[in-house]
């Protein structure tokens, strides 16, 4: 018997909140789509909106949520907030790198943690996990170079001796 936690996209709403330039609520579920009752002890976020700089949320309730039934699901509705210089780059459309760990306990009594990541396409009206390229082959690159050293013969060397002496 195994059991999992997923994770879905809600929507996006712009915050009302006053003491950032703008602000976003971007809204999940965690979700039982199992058989068996499950408990989240705990859900933690971060979010990047640039490489060098991570927002962190944490979560921590004792949500039951009940098995699967009739092929609809239950869940955990949470969102976090996050800010953005303008309101143009969000109406442009911004990715978003975000992390998710969620701590639950399955229906044994076993705490389990699982992680998920991924880029989220989000601006007015729109929010979702885009979809993995997948693997990126190797590629082997030809580097042409018009004056590499291992090709410099005595008249290259001669010519850049010039130019660098101003003749």
């Amino acid at each position: 018997m195994q059991q999992w936690v997923d994770i879905e996209t809600r929507g996006v709403d712009v915050s009302k909140a006053w003491n950032k330039p703008f602000s976003l609520d971007l809204q999940f579920e965690a979700v039982n789509n199992t058989p068996f009752l499950l408990t989240i002890n705990k859900i933690e976020t971060t979010i990047a909106l640039w490489a060098d700089s991570w927002e962190e949320f944490t979560i921590e309730t004792w949500d039951r949520l009940p098995p699967a039934k009739d092929g609809k699901s239950s869940g955990h509705s949470f969102y976090v907030e996050t800010s953005m210089e303008t309101k143009e780059g969000f109406e442009k459309g911004t990715l978003f790198a975000i992390n998710h760990r969620v701590t639950f306990t399955d229906c044994l009594g076993k705490t389990r943690t699982q992680w998920f990541n991924g880029l989220y396409d989000c601006r007015p009206e729109h929010f979702e996990r885009m979809k993995y390229m997948g693997i990126v082959p190797d590629k082997e690159e030809k580097k042409t170079t018009q004056y590499s050293k291992s090709a410099e013969t005595p008249w290259l060397k001669q010519l850049w001796k010039r130019i660098r002496m101003g003749k």
